[in-house]
């Protein structure tokens, strides 16, 4: 996402919301991390969007624009290993492809759960 695009985006949420609770609903991060990133760039979390201008909401911006890229490669990377284990046809592999427990787990009676909904 750009900038502007976030920019056009922030203009519609109410000015009345503490910072850390927009980012939770904008970026889709818990509160937690939400509340860390607006104390490592120098806000109170607890501030009103009101008083943010165009530097400041670039500085949060891109923070959690280099977290969101972070995640999604380390999802990716995740999705390759699983996609190796089932090319070279290993236990593990043929486990996640027919949602069975992938650790050595017991199936007869256990593992209901994973089966059910099809967990990965």
């Amino acid at each position: 996402m750009e900038f502007f695009v976030f920019l056009n985006l922030f203009k519609k949420f109410n000015k009345n919301l503490e910072l850390y609770y927009f980012l939770n609903h904008f970026f889709g991060f818990n509160l937690g991390f939400s509340y860390y990133v607006c104390l490592k760039q120098g806000f109170s979390p607890f501030m009103k969007l009101l008083y943010l201008d165009n530097r400041d909401l670039y500085l949060i911006f891109m923070e959690f624009n280099f977290f969101y890229c972070y995640f999604i490669e380390l999802k990716n990377f995740k999705k390759l290993k699983i996609d190796f284990l089932k090319q070279i046809y290993s236990i593990k592999g043929y486990n996640h492809s027919f949602f069975l427990p992938v650790r050595g787990q017991r199936t007869k009676n256990n593992s209901r759960t994973r089966k059910k909904y099809h967990i990965t």
